[in-house]
């Protein structure tokens, strides 16, 4: 489960290096910028990326790739240094983000950095994946109109543009809130029964599933399913280097405003919602800001 909640996160803002660190020594023990507060519980051995807003180099945020040799815990950590986009606004404490502007940006080349481990694991550059999830802990600011790709959560854009992207959207207004997906070039846009609480953060998921070969597409608020979908045929997705962005797209016409706990991107589907789950964190206001100019 996620770290408890530290004293104080103070940031500034020095540019990050787009290169993976070395890999985790003591591959066991679970780094910082790997801990995540959603269970991931993989059905298959394969890849998570995550960003949860809980270590720093040069005061810019570090993802973490993990790979699963086995279903039952995570074997090796690669830690990935991100950027922040130009004229960026945002705030860290306790491991938490509040963005006001811009976005966390994450190059990273899955398969590459997979051969580096010990031993390598070697992927294909673009491979079918029958589950897929991509999980965020949120509290949005509301928007003033219902834009399919307004309120960017988690992005992965692909170096090679004849794959397609696999996102995660929170459209929401005072009235009511939206979740979008979009897969296979498919954006898929749901309402929500319910809407947010100020100061509490919520658990986003979207989850494809292909258990005996029926494909489906399903959004989760607080692990509560709000709408079936489709039915889509594996997830195909390119690992041969790309960019996963948090907090913005580049089909997003503004980035996200509002607070983010953590981005998971789950392929191997561990992040499919648990029978008892236990959400709602509640989350002190952010002070201190980090400007990208």
């Amino acid at each position: 489960m996620k770290r408890l909640i530290s004293i104080w996160l103070l940031v500034s803002l020095l540019v990050g290096s787009p290169n993976p660190l070395p890999a985790a020594a003591h591959p066991n023990a679970v780094p910082a910028e790997c801990v995540t507060r959603s269970p991931i519980s993989p059905r298959t051995p394969g890849w998570v990326f995550v960003v949860n807003f809980d270590k720093f180099v040069n005061n810019i945020p570090v993802g973490c790739l993990m790979f699963y040799r086995t279903i039952f815990e995570p074997s090796d950590f690669v830690p990935v240094v991100c950027k922040l986009s130009a004229g960026s606004d945002i705030a860290f404490r306790d491991g938490y983000a509040s963005f006001a502007v811009g976005s966390v940006q994450c190059p990273l080349n899955v398969k590459a950095a997979l051969e580096t481990l010990s031993p390598p694991i070697s992927i294909p550059a673009a491979d079918d994946y029958p589950y897929f999830s991509i999980i965020a802990v949120a509290n949005p600011q509301t928007v003033t109109q219902i834009d399919p790709y307004s309120q960017p959560l988690g992005y992965y854009q692909p170096d090679n543009r004849a794959y397609h992207p696999a996102a995660l959207f929170n459209p929401l207004t005072t009235t009511g809130g939206y979740m979008s997906s979009a897969f296979n070039g498919i954006t898929l846009t749901g309402k929500l029964d319910s809407v947010y609480t100020a100061f509490l953060t919520k658990t986003l998921l979207v989850e494809h599933d292909g258990q005996d070969g029926t494909y489906t597409t399903t959004h989760y608020l607080e692990y509560k399913p709000q709408e079936l979908l489709s039915r889509l045929a594996p997830i195909r997705f390119w690992t041969n280097g790309g960019m996963f962005w948090i907090g913005d797209s580049p089909v997003s016409a503004d980035s996200y405003k509002g607070i983010l706990d953590e981005v998971i991107f789950d392929p191997p589907d561990g992040g499919r919602p648990p029978s008892n789950p236990s959400r709602q964190y509640f989350y002190l206001p952010l002070l201190v800001t980090a400007s990208a100019t």
